[in-house]
């Protein structure tokens, strides 16, 4: 009788890894990572909520032609009743009566309607307070890059919504101690801080995203920027015509910022690997056959947003050179700027598609987002030089055309680019979206005009005589 082995073998561990790699579940249902999404998609409206609704609320908050016209109607009627003085004894107590009814009414109008400060900032100021924002969000955009990649996005991002919220709410006060100095404080604070949110939110999408689901999944949480943006504009409105008046838009979207901060701080996680009950099975599905081959360094990461940093300067710099000294006039500076800007951004999306190397790639997303800076010497300026006292209104038209295009890029991507492994498929996205930028800044250069409209003038007419007069003007120039 043969006398079996007893004698115990050990499977080597690289076996036991490769076993594993191939039992990766090719499908996962719904999961932690689903919750994640829902959170990141919830901050990233509420960021842009905070990003936009002064748009709105500054309106409410400078509101004061209703006055000026009350005020001026009540003085031309005084004279009038001055220069007519033709009423006999009745005739004047029923004026009495008539008056003592209307400051009647005006108090019950005063006790039932909440009268909020409004401060006298002429367009200049407005556009100051508007743009500390953005004055901060590109100062702010090289270092939250690099801050994202090292900590990774849930850091960045709950303190970016944090300060969003802290400054949010105290600026109804402070504005009351430094007027529209305090305002342009707090906006440049937000804008830095929120300078780290697309930074934030692509660090955490590429840890938690599938590879096969990438593509869907970017697209809807990204549709947060324009759901927030909606958003804000409506709850600015809305809010400033309540009873609580303007202050209120500030402390509700404070108040939205920090629960979101505190939502993030508690449910999010910055990877898989860092949430405490996801299965093991979700997790090997998220991972899938990533290669473990990470940027090891934060700066290639952050190159494209440097480029734009020096570029968004430069493009400035140079128009501003060119215009002054008359070397090209303010129409052909606008035109260049812009073809330059759109020209580059469509050459170098559609070269991505065709390189093959990691480096060529980043150098093509890099002057990508170098030439992307144009557009603000190009179209964006240009809604100044048309009309300097609507170019508020002006842009929200512009905004609100550009974010209904911006609905429609996840049902082309979803409907063309059915394997996110398939190159040829992301490069027809990639053409398409170069060739309607061509077409956008063909239409530009062909209609646009750097001369000031007539109907701009109207923000400084006060009379019916003045804007007739102008009207007339503006018939014989014509």
């Amino acid at each position: 009788m043969s006398e079996k082995s007893s004698d115990y073998c050990k499977v080597p561990t690289n076996e036991i890894l490769n076993s594993l790699e191939r039992t990766v579940p090719s499908h996962y249902g719904c999961g932690v990572r689903h919750i994640q999404f829902v959170i990141f998609l919830l901050c990233m409206t509420v960021a842009f909520i905070a990003r936009s609704h002064l748009g709105v609320t500054i309106v409410a908050m400078t509101n004061i032609s209703q006055k000026n016209v009350t005020n001026e109607t009540l003085i031309n009627v005084t004279e009038q009743i001055d220069t007519n003085s033709i009423f006999s004894e009745a005739e004047f107590i029923g004026i009495s009566e008539t008056d003592e009814l209307n400051n009647n009414t005006e108090a019950e109008n005063s006790t039932s309607k909440h009268e909020f400060q409004v401060y006298d900032w002429d367009m200049s100021i407005q556009e100051m307070v508007l743009g500390a924002f953005f004055t901060g969000y590109c100062i702010g955009m090289v270092p939250s890059g690099i801050l994202s990649q090292r900590c990774g996005g849930k850091i960045s991002f709950q303190f970016s919504l944090l300060i969003n919220g802290i400054t949010s709410i105290v600026t109804p006060w402070l504005v009351e101690w430094g007027g529209w100095k305090a305002v342009c404080g707090c906006r440049f604070l937000q804008g830095i801080s929120q300078s780290g949110t697309y930074p934030s939110i692509q660090s955490l999408l590429s840890k938690w995203v599938p590879a096969n689901e990438l593509g869907a999944f970017t697209s809807y949480i990204y549709t947060g920027t324009t759901l927030g943006t909606v958003i804000g504009f409506q709850l600015g409105g809305f809010l400033a015509e309540s009873r609580w008046g303007w202050p209120t838009t500030f402390w509700v979207v404070g108040i939205l910022c920090i629960l979101c901060s505190i939502i993030m701080t508690i449910f999010g996680a910055a990877s898989p690997n860092d949430h405490k009950s996801i299965s093991e099975e979700e997790k090997m599905f998220i991972f899938g056959d990533r290669s473990d081959k990470l940027i090891k360094s934060g700066l290639l990461s952050s190159l494209p947003y440097i480029a734009s940093l020096f570029t968004s300067v430069g493009f400035g710099i140079l128009s501003d050179y060119l215009t002054n000294n008359n070397i090209l006039s303010t129409k052909t500076a606008r035109r260049i700027s812009n073809s330059f800007s759109q020209v580059g951004i469509s050459l170098s999306l559609f070269m991505s598609t065709v390189v093959t190397s990691t480096e060529l790639v980043v150098t093509c997303l890099v002057i990508a987002m170098g030439c992307q800076m144009g557009v603000h010497t190009g179209w964006m300026v240009n809604q100044i030089d048309l009309a300097p006292n609507y170019t508020g209104a002006v842009m929200t038209i512009g905004n609100s055309m550009a974010t209904f295009f911006i609905q429609l890029m996840p049902f082309m991507i979803s409907n063309i680019v059915i394997d996110v492994r398939n190159l040829i498929q992301w490069r027809i996205c990639f053409g398409i979206v170069a060739a309607w930028t061509l077409v956008g800044n063909a239409v530009f250069v062909i209609m646009m005009s750097a001369e000031k409209q007539p109907w701009n003038d109207y923000a400084d007419i006060s009379t019916d005589e003045e804007k007739n007069e102008h009207e007339n003007n503006v018939i014989v120039k014509k």
